[in-house]
């Protein structure tokens, strides 16, 4: 019974060491890599799809939007 208590003792200051110090950094970075993504110059379209203008045309391309999904 006394060699019991002597490993559980054991195993609690091993444990309560273990915790101690660590070196945890706290310091969180406050990022904001939030997008509006309100739309504002699409003229009133309801199209949430994405779109982009090719190199050297000026025509915006976007994808068709079935309700569901964007094509």
């Amino acid at each position: 019974m006394k060699t019991l208590r002597l490993v559980l003792a054991a195993f609690a200051v091993i444990g309560l060491a273990a915790c101690e110090g660590g070196g945890v950094d706290l310091n969180v970075a406050n990022t904001d890599n939030s997008v509006d993504n309100s739309g504002g110059g699409d003229g009133g379209s309801d199209n949430p799809c994405a779109n982009y203008t090719p190199t050297g045309s000026v025509q915006v391309v976007r994808g068709s939007f079935d309700g569901t999904n964007c094509v």
